[in-house]
């Protein structure tokens, strides 16, 4: 049942959206020093991303604050409009992967995850050559994060673990445990967190013990993606 509420509010606030943004033809108020926002910034942060259709669902049912003006008569293209139900739907988020597989070492400190190839970054935020995240202005961000190791019967059982650090300090942290028989073991981590411009985010991992562990380089099972939420 909240499966159908969720989708049928996703659908009412995309049309809703596009209404409201081809019926504010004169502005009413713009972001300080940036000029009038680009058609579907409705919250004049200078960005068309999650926040806009999530701000515009606040002021629509939760009493939220009024949307900004935007340029052009505020109309929106069919494109447009598809890239906004696009970051509802998670397929405009960020995502870092690998181009090839990476052997974690046995090694007590962590070892920093090469995600060297990127998609969506339209804000370039995400450094590939130091597989490190910056975000350009302030916010919540959702990061999730799967990194999945190539495990056998040779394997030793043992802990695989994934840090997520925040300007080098551990922020977040998740764990599983091979079992020796399985050929993947995958570990999941995923957490809000209030970011600053400029702040950095990387993803390390370590191995509890035994030889090295390989990791998949393939883009569905091994990734990193962030998602500004507010």
């Amino acid at each position: 049942m909240r499966r159908i509420v969720f989708a049928a509010s996703v659908v009412l606030t995309t049309t809703v959206f596009n209404f409201w943004i081809m019926m504010t033809i004169m502005p009413r108020h713009t972001s300080a020093g940036s000029g009038t926002p680009a058609a579907g910034d409705v919250n004049g942060d200078g960005l068309v991303d999650i926040v806009d259709p999530v701000y515009l669902f606040e002021y629509l049912f939760q009493s939220g604050p009024e949307p900004v003006a935007c340029a052009g008569g505020g109309v929106l293209t069919i494109a447009q409009q598809e890239d906004l139900v696009s970051f509802l739907d998670g397929t405009k988020n960020l995502t870092a992967t690998m181009i090839s597989s990476f052997d974690i070492p046995f090694d007590p400190a962590l070892t920093l995850i090469p995600f060297d190839t990127e998609a969506n970054d339209f804000n370039d935020e995400f450094d590939v050559s130091a597989s490190v995240f910056s975000p350009a202005s302030d916010g919540t961000y959702l990061l999730a994060t799967q990194l999945t190791f190539l495990t056998d019967s040779s394997t030793p059982v043992t802990n695989l673990v994934a840090v997520l650090y925040r300007n080098g300090s551990q922020a977040a942290i998740s764990y599983e445990t091979t079992d020796g028989v399985a050929q993947t073991c995958t570990v999941t981590l995923t957490t809000t967190i209030d970011l600053l411009a400029g702040d950095t985010v990387d993803l390390r991992a370590n191995i509890g013990g035994g030889s090295p562990i390989s990791l998949s380089s393939a883009s569905q099972v091994t990734f990193l993606k962030i998602t500004r939420v507010r």
